[in-house]
């Protein structure tokens, strides 16, 4: 039975309402079995297998990845200070990167083809940087190989700007490449009990 205060039934269609429930026992559907047998024969439901639910499980937003784990996702360390550090140094020495290769490429263009390589080098820089972050914050598998290799593109794209940059902004990103890339190194995965966080 519905009963509420006298307060809130002044209105009749209220009232109305309340004694339909009451006098049904609730709201009718509407809907009989042979309709729903009708619907199920014309669109039977589908079938899924276990390969199916799994391949399907996240690769719409792109977040599969195949791991040889014994069906645990593996999860790194929270991120420390130092590393927050590191990710916002790297993502302006990206940005820096970045602003400098777009606005090489108005003068490049322009005058003369000389600096083609320059433009380049700013933009390899760039990509690396981003890379860094995105290997910093993911797993990933031979992190040690694709961290020393992004390094080593950063330390010969900045050698090779040494005209373009004076030798404290070599310095300053050379110094945020080898503190990211250190990092990156140290950051271990996060330990998982076997009683699945229960």
């Amino acid at each position: 039975m519905v009963s509420l205060s006298d307060g809130f039934l002044s209105d009749s269609a209220i009232q109305k309402l309340q004694q339909h429930y009451n006098q049904k026992g609730g709201p009718s559907l509407e809907v009989t079995l042979a309709e729903v047998q009708e619907d199920l024969r014309s669109s039977p439901p589908q079938v899924l297998t276990m390969e199916d639910v799994v391949l399907s499980n996240g690769a719409a937003n792109g977040h599969v990845e195949q791991t040889t784990a014994s069906g645990q996702s593996q999860r790194l360390e929270p991120v420390s200070a130092p590393g927050i550090l590191s990710l916002v140094l790297n993502i302006m020495c990206a940005a820096l990167n970045l602003i400098r290769g777009v606005h090489l490429i108005e003068y490049t263009f322009q005058d003369d083809y000389d600096g083609l390589w320059n433009v380049v080098a700013f933009l390899v820089a760039f990509l690396c940087c981003v890379c860094q972050c995105h290997l910093y914050l993911f797993h990933t598998c031979q992190k040690r190989l694709k961290s020393f290799t992004l390094l080593t593109l950063i330390v010969l794209c900045n050698a090779f700007l040494f005209g373009p940059r004076n030798i404290w902004q070599l310095v300053f990103h050379l110094s945020v490449a080898c503190l990211s890339t250190l990092l990156t190194l140290h950051r271990k995965l996060q330990d998982r009990n076997t009683d699945c966080g229960v």
